[in-house]
């Protein structure tokens, strides 16, 4: 008996689920009927409308748009890679001047300083120690950095290439360089040396190992 039952419910979910598959279908073919026959009509419409100057000028619209954001993106993108490039070679190139802490140890434990005494040529690295050619070189695009990048940058080297000249004469001939001078450079190379840290910090590169 309940085989029978079974047999009788079976049938008939077999019987609702092809009804409803044939009741899907005949719709689909209705649609599909309806969407051949209008097919011809709306590609005439389409390629009416395109022919439109209106939508010619649209697409123009849209392709200047995309240009210039494009040619804008690739812009910004030259100018922080050039940016990172040249806080990269300015980087190297502080770090090169490791000897800034060498002679504010020395400075700073003399026995006697100016202007009771005069500094000896032994007593300062050359200025060969304290390179500025990628400065230099690169003057026309520092306005590639920051204003803070920037500031920073210029001080740091505007008085190191002040403090190389007086290096130059004072290891050439001290008792020819004016008192004063000594009295500055005893001053101001341990200014420098933190000023040196501090500018390899604010150029991100405050890790980098000397060479």
């Amino acid at each position: 008996m309940w085989i029978l039952t079974l047999a009788t419910y079976i049938l008939i979910t077999l019987g609702a689920w092809l009804g409803v598959l044939l009741i899907t279908l005949g719709t689909w073919l209705t649609v599909t009927s309806v969407f051949v026959q209008q097919l011809p009509t709306a590609v005439s419409w389409l390629i009416k409308t395109l022919k439109h100057p209106a939508v010619g000028n649209l697409f123009l619209l849209i392709a200047s748009v995309i240009g210039v954001a494009g040619s804008y993106a690739l812009y910004r993108n030259k100018q922080r890679n050039s940016r990172q490039k040249l806080k990269r070679a300015l980087a190297f190139e502080v770090n090169q001047m490791g000897k800034l802490d060498q002679a504010a140890e020395t400075l700073t434990g003399l026995s006697e300083s100016p202007p009771a005494s005069r500094l000896s040529a032994s007593q300062i690295p050359p200025a060969e120690a304290f390179p500025t050619a990628v400065y230099q070189s690169n003057a026309s695009d520092l306005g590639l950095l920051s204003e803070d990048e920037l500031e920073s940058v210029v001080d740091f080297y505007t008085s190191m290439l002040r403090y190389k000249g007086i290096i130059e004469a004072l290891r050439a001939d001290p008792d020819d360089v004016p008192m004063p001078d000594h009295e500055e450079i005893h001053d101001s190379i341990p200014k420098m040396a933190a000023k040196r840290r501090e500018l390899l910090e604010k150029l991100g590169f405050e890790n980098l190992v000397e060479e």
